[in-house]
């Protein structure tokens, strides 16, 4: 009796164990099988994987997703996102209202592994970042998800 109590208890605890680990590969083939109904994804094919985020050139991210950014010399952009609109500096690292100076490039609460700088002249945000801008300051919900075995980032509009 106490051998089939171990028993369960044990296939309990392997079970529940198992059923916790995160499940990417499968989240990866959950969205691409769901990419050819939704015209609101965009694939990032120039992003850099790492074992659990990544970094997005935040610029050719916010092109990818239809804004039009346009550039005021080679070191500052403006876009319009729901009817407000931003200012991007590549070397000052910002992203801020147009008429303000509150920088939304922070680090997201709970990110282990904040990015934000400038390679080759591209503003490189992590993924965390991104969703966090996005949901948090420009009110345009996204989910971003990493496709470890096609090496891409895939962004779909909530």
């Amino acid at each position: 009796m106490k051998k089939t109590i171990l028993l369960l208890i044990l296939f309990v605890l392997v079970f529940s164990m198992y059923s916790c680990s995160p499940a990417k590969n499968n989240e990866a083939e959950t969205e691409n099988s769901n990419m050819a109904d939704s015209a609101d994804i965009v694939i990032v094919n120039n992003a850099e994987i790492y074992d659990d985020y990544a970094v997005l050139p935040l610029c050719e991210t916010l092109t990818s997703l239809g804004f039009n950014l346009t550039w005021l010399d080679n070191d500052h952009a403006t876009f319009v996102c729901n009817e407000v609109e931003y200012r991007i500096s590549i070397s000052e690292k910002t992203l801020t209202k147009s008429n303000g100076d509150e920088n939304y490039l922070t680090c997201a609460p709970g990110n282990a592994h904040f990015v934000c700088e400038v390679r080759n002249g591209t503003l490189m945000v992590d993924d965390n970042t991104v969703q966090c801008l996005f949901q948090t300051f420009l009110d345009y919900p996204v989910r971003i998800s990493i496709d470890y075995d096609e090496n891409v980032i895939i962004i779909e509009k909530q």
